[in-house]
């Protein structure tokens, strides 16, 4: 990869990439979030782009598409600096 360009999407996720996005999940609730495909970007670091599907975690509540952003830091834990909401 060249750095800080991102990656083609990939269809499934990779088990690096599961791996980070089952981490940062662990700490987003409320929501229950179902990756599509990742693209990734050489930073300091590495930035994930993960396509989702989303739905809130109580009844009767209607599915969304979102762009959840995860970074990695070097040696670091991954975390979430941004969810944008899809719209058609």
């Amino acid at each position: 990869m060249i750095p800080g360009v991102w990656s083609h999407w990939q269809f499934p996720l990779d088990k690096s990439a599961q791996t980070v996005f089952e981490k940062v999940q662990n700490h987003l609730l409320g929501v229950r979030y179902t990756p599509w495909a990742v693209a990734t970007q050489v930073v300091n670091g590495m930035n994930y782009a993960f396509v989702c599907g989303a739905q809130a975690v109580a009844p009767d509540t209607s599915k969304s598409v979102v762009l959840l952003e995860a970074y990695v830091p070097p040696g670091g834990e991954p975390h979430v600096p941004r969810i944008t909401r899809i719209n058609p």
